[in-house]
This record gives structure tokens, sequence and C-alpha cells, in this order.
């Protein structure tokens, strides 16, 4: 009698308890799962654009993507980047869906050229290390917060204004880009909170340094304060088209303030939105920019007609008719370095390019120079002419005075500055001269040439 007793009790205690679990929760494990779902799918579906702030990885790169999720379960993503399109706004359409089956996951369930591309293993069987898979953190109506199933990075959305035209969202952030970071690789930066100052690398959407002072939590800061004590030596980024979105490394909210960083009015820093006092800047001036350009084999390309001062352009305009009245073109003209290597030595010399044609005949010409880089002071001083450029100085009335033709307008003593006002980004800058008022010169960095 006494075990049946304790039979019905027991059993009597395990309902109690599953009655209790029902009066907590209301909902099975997967009725609230599929609450959650519908949800989610209710917000992505109500916005008209979602900005996505996707990185494939923890340590890569990041880029921006514009999507729209229809009801039909067909999503629209816009992108322009140099890994899936080639630099060119495009848009496509594939599937989408949210699924759950531990969690709740955000998944692209077709393949779209412009996203899936980063979740590819490509020939190396590693690619970019990115997901198409995407657990759902944390949502709201305006905002979501992801984490790659696959490869764990962080990635935010975020809902931007309705009616906004996507591909001049993209030309925004180009725009910002030209401005502050395109030409930059190899220079350094300075990250500054308050008192600590750190010099960083930028390399194409990262800054990377060196931690030998244990200041990671200082730099950890700006994203949300992890105190993690692994020693992390890049920084990933997205280029918005008013600052920069820093990598989220620690979670803490769905649209944490600390990831991100605008411009300042003078165009000198990108500033923290949580504190002013934390800030990127740069650690060179315009006369370190034109040698480490060339350091880059760049050529500092004189833009004419757009910048000069009025009497440099007559100057230069009279120079070239000159020469094709003697059957000369002279197409472009560029300050430019040499190097050249025997055994263990190595040396390096300055020129003024001049690329003209002849007959039909392309040639580049060389006057040799000598440059000096002092006090943020350029000297261009003229040496001789190289064998090169005789052709074209032959039709200019001989060596000596068609030299003098090119040497009056770019031999001088300039101070160089940042031709767009920029002080982050100085890929084009105006040599202003130093030995004669009004006289100034707009030249342009230009790789693509060597």
């Amino acid at each position: 009698m006494k075990k049946i007793l304790y039979i019905l009790t027991a059993v009597l205690l395990c309902t109690a308890c599953n009655r209790d679990e029902d009066s907590i929760f209301d909902q099975t494990a997967a009725e609230r799962l599929e609450a959650e779902r519908q949800k989610d799918v209710n917000y992505l579906t109500s916005v008209e654009t979602w900005e996505m702030r996707y990185f494939p990885n923890p340590t890569a790169a990041g880029y921006a993507f514009l999507c729209h999720f229809d009801t039909d379960g067909t999503v629209t993503v816009g992108a322009k980047n140099s890994i899936s399109t080639n630099d060119i706004y495009k848009t496509e359409s594939s599937l989408w869906a949210i699924d759950f089956t531990q969690s709740v996951t955000l998944s692209f369930k077709s393949y779209n050229t412009i996203f899936s591309v980063f979740a590819d293993p490509s020939s190396d069987g590693i690619g970019y290390n990115g997901d198409y898979e995407f657990i759902i953190l944390e949502s709201s109506p305006d905002a979501f917060l992801l984490k790659g199933k696959k490869h764990s990075a962080y990635i935010s959305m975020a809902k931007i204004e309705d009616g906004t035209d996507w591909e001049d969202y993209f030309n925004k952030i180009d725009a910002f880009n030209d401005l502050t970071f395109f030409g930059n690789d190899g220079l350094e930066f300075m990250f500054v909170n308050r008192d600590t100052v750190i010099p960083m690398t930028y390399e194409d959407g990262q800054f990377t340094w060196t931690d030998d002072n244990d200041e990671l939590d200082v730099i950890r800061y700006i994203m949300g304060e992890n105190t993690n004590e692994e020693k992390v030596q890049s920084l990933s980024f997205i280029v918005t088209p008013t600052g920069m979105h820093v990598y989220p490394y620690e979670r803490k909210l769905i649209n944490n303030p600390a990831f991100d960083l605008v411009i300042s009015s003078d165009t000198s820093k990108l500033i923290s939105t949580v504190d002013e006092n934390i800030y990127f800047t740069t650690n060179f001036t315009a006369a370190d920019m034109f040698a480490h350009k060339f350091s880059q084999d760049a050529r500092w390309v004189y833009q004419k007609n757009n910048g000069n001062d009025p009497e440099t352009d007559a100057a230069f305009d009279e120079l070239r008719e000159q020469a094709k009245e003697k059957g000369a073109l002279i197409n472009r003209v560029s300050y430019s370095r040499l190097q050249s290597v025997s055994g263990d030595r190595k040396s390096t010399s300055y020129i003024l390019l001049v690329e003209y044609t002849v007959d039909g005949k392309y040639h580049e010409g060389y006057l040799n120079l000598t440059m000096t880089n002092k006090d943020n002071l350029l000297t261009f001083k003229y040496k001789n002419a190289d064998a090169s450029i005789l052709p074209l100085l032959n039709r200019l009335g001989g060596t000596t005075q068609g030299a003098k033709l090119f040497t009056d307008i770019f031999c001088d003593t300039f101070t160089p500055s940042s031709f767009t006002g920029s002080k982050l980004n100085m890929i084009e800058l105006l040599l202003t001269s130093s030995t004669k008022d009004g006289k100034y010169i707009h030249v342009l960095a230009d790789t693509k040439s060597r």
C-alpha cells in the first residue's frame, strides 16, 4: 500500500511540475521558435531597405550591401565593390528564408553572384571565408545583429531611409572613400585615445599594428570595451557615407555607437561617436605623401587646365602649341622616380617625365632633376636632358631652350597641400610656389600607369 502511495505522490508532483512549466512558458519550445521566426520575418519584410555591414570573417575587411526582403521569399541585393561587382553598381535577386533548428537563422537560400561569392571556397578551398547563413542574435524593427553560422563574424543590419536611391548611396560611399582612404595604402595613421597614441598602418579596409605595449584594451574601447587579452593586430572596418563602421569585436548592442566614427568638420580626423577624444588621424605631411607615392611607383601627374594658376596653364598651353606646330604632341607631364640596382647598391633618381608623340610614335622622355624634401617643402632643380627626350626638345629650339620651357614651369620650391581640402587623404596635391606669388600646380598621384 505504501508503495502505491509513493507512486501516486510522484505522479502528482510530476503533474504539478508540468503545469508550472506550462504556466511559465504557455508555449512549447517549437512554438516559441516559430513565434520568434515570424517576428523576424515581419521585421525584415516591413522595411524598404536594409544596409548589411558584412564581414566575411572576423579578420577580413568589410563590405556594404543594400537588401530588400520581399514577402514572396526573394531578396534583392545591391552592391558596388571590387570583389563581386568589379567596382560597378549591380543588383541581383535570389531566395531567402528564416529557418530554425537550435536557433533562428537568416539564410540566403539560392546563389547570388553579388553576395554568395564571399562564401565560395574558390580554387584554393578557402576563398573569403564568408557565410550565407546567419544566426539572428538580436532583432528590432530597425536593426539586426547576426553571426555567421560557419565563420562566426558579427554582422549588423540597419534600416536606412525610405526612398534611398541605392546607386547614389554607393556613390556617396565611394566619394567618402576617395576623400579619406583612396591611395593611402601603406601610410601610417594614428589612433588616439586621450593621452595614448598608437601608430597603425592603413591597408585596404583594415588598420594593422603591433601590440608591443599591451594597449589592446585601449584600442578595443572603440569596439565596445572588449577586455580579451588576445594579441589582435588588425582592425577591420567598412566605409560609410559619413565615416567608418568598425568590426564589432564584442557584441553589446544591435547598433553599438562605439563601432562608428565620423569625419570631423575640418576633415583632419575620424572621431568616435561616443567620445570625441578617441579618433584616427594622419601622421604624415603633404610632402611625406608626395614621397610615399613615389615609393609605390606612382607618378605625380600635372593636371593641365584643372586647378592651376592661369599663368601656368597659359605657359603650358603655349608649350603644347609650339610642339604641335613642329609635329610633336605633348600628352602628359609628371614628376616621377627611377630606381636602379647594381650589385648590392640601389640608386634613386628623379625625373620630369614627358609623354609625347612624334611622327605617330609614342615616347617617354626624361628631364633629370634633383629633389629635396625638407620642412614640408619640395624643391626640384634641373640637371640635364636624357636622350629619350631629345626628339621633342630639338623641335622646341634645341636642348637648352626646349628644356627651359618645361623647367620654368615645373622646377621650383613648392609648399604642397591637399588639393581637395581633405587632410586624411592627399592623393591630389596643390604645389604652391615659395618663390613666385600666385603660382600653383595641381598634381594627382597615378599608380595605374606603372
